[in-house]
């Protein structure tokens, strides 16, 4: 699994903070006079672009007849989500070099905003499944995947969703499509002793999340590698590497054992290189196979947590990236 240690780009302005959507619901339902039940409030807050449109619609068309006060409200709306495009904007500018900045603008104008979300994230994870470390490709998989569901959670029917986590980028990442469709999907499911959050104002980090976060956990710690002949597997330490493995994320598909397994015979020469140079005590020797250790398990390399793993197996973990 991936462990994102670059910083991550900038926290974009939230389109919809909790403040916002209870201002609009509150305008909206003077509007209408119709209140707002909560299968409506998860439609209504669907998408920002729709919010923007309904908005500018209730302007363009019932603006004689509101209140002053509704109508600078409405306003202050649009101009906020315009605030927050802006400053997404910058938010991409600053993670991404000029060149595919560049190439991000040309795409701004035909792409869904989805995609350009996309688009950073992918860059940010080094072009790879936050899950399971399997590269990416940016043509076919852009799943942006939100770590708390944002509309429902599988098994919890009671609960709406992390709804005011739906812009926040935090909770952004890009998952392959065998992690997001075949494994982890809505589910979201905590320790015995969590306490699921039910509102913004609640605290987090008292639900105890069974899946291993890309950002704030060091999935190494709870997880580790059995290799065979044709696979390498991906087995636990803890109960939530037992729940990151074999039920929210595809680190254990079949496809991707196999793949981890074709990195082995590469990795076994560069050990048994550096064991040689060891042996020989020639030190440019040593400090070539130095680097090929620290090329191998950077970051920017697929399932550069397994191969950290296989070279502290070998007792190198001192030329480790």
């Amino acid at each position: 699994m991936i462990q994102l240690s670059l910083p991550r780009p900038a926290t974009p302005a939230q389109l919809h903070t909790p403040e916002v959507r209870a201002q609009v619901a509150s305008i909206a339902q003077k509007v209408t006079q119709t209140p707002l039940c909560s299968a409506d409030f998860t439609a209504f807050w669907g998408n920002h672009l729709s919010v923007l449109q309904l908005t500018e619609k209730i302007l363009k068309q019932l603006n004689p007849a509101l209140p002053a006060h509704i109508i600078a409200a409405l306003q202050a709306l649009v101009g906020h989500v315009y605030q927050g495009e802006r400053a997404f904007n910058r938010a991409v500018k600053s993670a991404l070099s000029a060149a595919d900045y560049k190439d991000h603008k040309r795409r701004l104008c035909t792409a869904a905003e989805t995609q350009t979300v996309a688009h950073t994230l992918w860059h940010f994870q080094q072009h790879k499944c936050c899950y399971c470390e399997h590269t990416i490709s940016w043509k076919l998989e852009s799943d942006v995947e939100h770590f708390r569901p944002k509309t429902r959670i599988q098994g919890v029917p009671q609960h709406p969703g992390y709804w005011w986590l739906a812009y926040a980028w935090d909770n952004y990442f890009l998952a392959c499509k065998i992690c997001n469709t075949q494994y982890k999907g809505n589910q979201f499911p905590l320790a015995e002793n969590g306490q699921r959050a039910q509102q913004p104002t609640e605290d987090l980090t008292q639900e105890k999340a069974l899946l291993l976060h890309p950002i704030l956990d060091n999935p190494e710690h709870s997880i580790r590698y059995e290799i065979t002949q044709c696979l390498v597997k991906a087995v636990a330490t803890d109960a939530r590497g037992q729940a990151t493995i074999t039920q929210l994320t595809g680190i254990n598909d079949v496809s991707r054992m196999e793949a981890r397994a074709h990195l082995v015979p590469g990795l076994a020469f560069i050990c048994t290189q550096m064991q040689r140079a060891q042996d020989s005590g020639e030190n440019k020797w040593i400090d070539e196979c130095a680097a090929c250790i620290r090329a191998e398990s950077a970051d920017k390399q697929t399932f550069a947590g397994f191969r950290r793993f296989y070279f502290r197996t070998q007792e190198l973990a001192e030329y480790l990236a």
